[in-house]
């Protein structure tokens, strides 16, 4: 089940909902389809919403597994800041990404945390950013907006 239909399915996966703010939630699927031509397959996320608890991250990817008639299943979800979701901008297609990316990878059994190289290099990719930070952060401040910022050599090729 992909996002193209899990809205409108009476099985739905989205019973895992916590909250309910269905514009923001509308805005943050249409991102994750826009997003989904990054990647060389379709990213299988039973849902994506806005959620108000989450206060240490930007976002966050689940992947929680049940048994449903004798069957392991597993359901694959996001969850973004709220104030980032209303917020929007490319912060937000940013974190979104790097969801996915976690997203992905779960849906392929791997389970790979920002330090792992695999995730790095899939983060690199799709052009999501590998280290969870966004801009305001103090070591995205630090750290990575000085090389956005700098003048690339000019390589003779």
């Amino acid at each position: 089940m992909g996002l193209d239909d899990f809205k409108n399915s009476s099985i739905s996966k989205s019973s895992n909902k916590a909250f309910n703010y269905k514009k923001l939630d509308e805005k943050l699927e249409s991102i994750v389809e826009q997003c989904q031509k990054q990647f060389p397959e379709k990213v299988e996320i039973d849902f994506i919403e806005a959620s108000p608890k989450l206060k240490k991250h930007a976002g966050k990817a689940y992947r929680d597994q049940n048994i449903e008639d004798g069957r392991l299943e597993y359901s694959i979800y996001i969850r973004i800041k709220k104030s980032l979701a209303e917020r929007g901008g490319n912060d937000l297609v940013m974190v979104v990404l790097h969801e996915m990316c976690h997203c992905y990878l779960y849906q392929h059994g791997i389970g790979a945390s920002e330090k792992d190289v695999v995730f790095q290099w899939l983060c690199g990719r799709v052009v999501a950013d590998p280290s969870g930070l966004f801009r305001g952060d103090k070591e995205y401040d630090k750290i990575i907006k000085p090389f956005i910022e700098q003048d690339l050599p000019e390589i003779d090729q």
